[in-house]
């Protein structure tokens, strides 16, 4: 996130960036690899020039059918599971599921047209359950 703020691809709009990455993350670590540390999430991130920012998080897991979980969010906003989708469609411009629902691509556009920005970050990490569940 902090090389995201650096770029100013999204100016004013990193809270909701930050948002929809932490529940893309969460959901490929519990839902995906199922807390499994040998497995990895790999996340992609570039900033285009007056277009925003694009993320892409896959995990390892079997994956799952978005188009049946498409309302679940909305009916449980209050609950501890089920909205993370909701929200993420909520913070970003596009989010879709490609690769059998075990890879989320979501793009924030840029607020301020004129803005260009030259930033990319690729990321490979094994999953550290123990940190990232629990303690953000």
């Amino acid at each position: 996130m902090s090389l995201i703020a650096a770029s100013r691809c999204v100016r004013g709009e990193e809270e909701f960036v930050e948002l929809a990455l932490r529940e893309a993350l969460s959901n490929a670590i519990i839902h995906g690899n199922r807390l499994d540390a040998r497995k990895l999430v790999r996340v992609c991130c570039r900033c285009e020039g007056g277009n925003g920012v694009f993320i892409v998080v896959r995990d390892q897991g079997n994956g799952f059918d978005p188009v049946r979980s498409r309302s679940f969010g909305v009916r449980n906003l209050r609950a501890e599971h089920g909205r993370g989708i909701h929200l993420m469609k909520l913070a970003m411009d596009e989010i879709s599921f490609k690769r059998e629902g075990t890879e989320i691509r979501m793009r924030k556009k840029s607020s301020l047209a004129q803005e260009t920005c030259a930033s990319a970050l690729r990321v490979e990490t094994p999953c550290d359950c123990s940190r990232t569940v629990g303690n953000p």
